[in-house]
């Protein structure tokens, strides 16, 4: 008769464990998220792209808004949205425990300007990836000019 009781209750005690888990996560999935925490690490002294700027390109994509629970949040999209902008290295998307939840944006670090044959502009950073000007910002580098023939769209 003990080992009826031990079994009966080590299941009992497993299926509540796996209750618990499952209305944690549904709790988890309808809580309201805060605004993400943004971080961007920049390498070297010039800066392409501030918290404030990852925060309203989002918000202009659609890919965070008002009232969002954390179960609309699709963290593949936004980091595959983030590393699609020329500027960016690498992006990490993480959520934690409540409505909290951080963007790590690692910037690309530009060595050179391009000014090529057909009047177009572009950066190339340290590992030879080339990056879209900026209208909002402009980096201390290197100036190259003359009849280069390469374009951004032919690099890239």
């Amino acid at each position: 008769m003990k080992t009826w009781l031990k079994i009966s209750l080590w299941s009992v005690f497993g299926i509540s464990v796996i209750v618990l888990i499952f209305m944690t996560q549904n709790a988890q999935r309808e809580k309201i998220l805060a605004e993400p925490v943004i971080k961007v690490h920049v390498e070297g002294e010039n800066v392409f792209l501030t918290g404030d700027e990852v925060s309203e390109l989002l918000w202009g994509e659609g890919l965070i808004y008002e009232n969002q629970r954390r179960g609309q949040l699709d963290i593949e999209k936004i980091e595959a949205y983030l590393k699609g902008i020329s500027q960016v290295k690498d992006v990490k998307v993480y959520t934690r425990l409540g409505g909290e939840w951080q963007i790590d944006v690692e910037t690309r670090n530009p060595i050179a300007r391009i000014y090529n044959k057909f009047g177009a502009s572009y950066y190339l950073d340290s590992e030879g990836n080339t990056m879209e000007v900026s209208e909002f910002h402009a980096a201390r580098t290197l100036v190259v000019t003359g009849n280069i023939p390469d374009r951004i769209e032919s690099i890239s």
